[in-house]
Formats: structure tokens, C-alpha cells, sequence
């Protein structure tokens, strides 16, 4: 039986700066330990130390914003954004100038415990950098790093959009997509 929630819990946010966050629902709100469906309100210049979640994150839809300037932390990948195992949806955004080891703006994952589905519509990628000082392996996916297996496949599909300028270390200086599906090519889409 499906349960209305009435409205969000703000929780605490660690960081340099007040950061919000309005869960809906995850442990805080609902009890729900293996989920997170929540709305983060970041200001210019706040920062935080890398995390890894302990709970899978859903679907998200970008619409309509600018992430730019956003770096993630020494080897991880992402920028901007980072997708494990989800369904994400980037509408009329732009993404400009983020950098990490893998994905300068966005990576994607798909492993062992499900896949992953990205699309961009309508949106542009400038001058995005994987890269790294580190001794780490990748550098691969100047704008957008997408990676799965077989039996977990991720996904991509790519419309009306710009990816301009952007830089990878070793492959892929927009895209870096390795995906096969079960005995197919890999599934991306321009």
C-alpha cells in the first residue's frame, strides 16, 4: 500500500557553507534505509569531503540549470555529476568547466547490482576535463564517461545538444562510453 508523504525533512548538511537538504523520502523521512529521494539547495562555493552513499539512488532530472566549476575529489569521477545505477535525465542544462580523474562533467555507472540509463536533451558541455595529477588509471570522458557490462548496461542517449571543447588525459575527450549489452555493440545513442 503506497504511502503519502506529506512533505519533506530538512536535514542537516555537512560543508563549508548552509547547505539544504529536503528528504522525501530515505532513513530520515520514510525509515527507508536503501534509498535516498531528496532536493540539496547548494550555495556558490560550498564544498564538502567526497562521499559514497550507503543507499541507491533512484532517478534524477536535471532541468533548466548551470553546474559549473565543480571538481570531484582526487580519483573519483564526476565533476559535476556522478550516477551509480540509476536513471538519469539532463533537460536544457549547461555544464561548463568541471573536471575529475573520470568524466570531467558526468560519469555513469552500471555494476553488479543494476544499470543505468542517461539521457541529454537539449543541453551543452564546455570545457569539461578528466584529468588528473594523481598516479590513478582513467582520464577517460572529457564531458561524459559511461560504463557497464553486459549484464549490467548503461545506457546513453544523446539529442539536440552541444559538447564543445572539452579534454580527456587518455580517451574520449567529449565521450567515453563503454557499455556492451548482453552480446551487442554498446548502447548510446547521438
Amino acid at each position: 500500500m503506497p504511502t503519502l508523504i506529506q512533505r519533506p525533512t530538512v536535514i542537516a548538511a555537512a560543508g563549508n557553507k548552509h547547505k539544504t537538504i529536503e528528504e522525501y523520502a530515505g532513513r530520515v523521512n520514510s525509515g527507508h534505509a536503501s534509498v535516498s529521494v531528496a532536493r540539496m539547495v547548494s550555495p556558490e562555493g560550498w564544498d564538502e569531503p567526497g562521499q559514497r552513499p550507503e543507499f541507491e539512488e533512484v532517478t534524477v532530472v536535471l532541468r533548466g540549470m548551470t553546474l559549473s566549476d565543480a571538481v570531484a575529489p582526487l580519483g573519483e569521477g564526476g565533476g559535476a555529476i556522478l550516477s551509480h545505477n540509476a536513471t538519469l535525465t539532463i533537460d536544457g542544462c549547461e555544464l561548463i568547466a568541471n573536471g575529475a580523474d573520470i568524466g570531467g562533467a558526468v560519469a555513469v555507472y552500471a555494476d553488479g547490482t543494476g544499470s543505468a540509463s542517461t539521457t541529454i536533451v537539449r543541453s551543452a558541455l564546455f570545457f569539461n576535463v578528466a584529468s588528473s595529477l594523481s598516479l590513478s588509471t582513467g582520464r577517460h570522458g572529457g564531458a561524459i564517461y559511461n560504463s557497464g557490462t553486459a549484464a549490467n548496461p548503461a545506457s546513453l542517449i544523446i539529442e539536440a545538444s552541444t559538447i564543445f571543447a572539452n579534454g580527456a588525459d587518455d580517451a574520449g575527450g567529449g565521450i567515453y562510453h563503454d557499455s556492451p549489452s548482453s552480446g551487442g555493440p554498446p548502447s548510446l545513442t547521438l
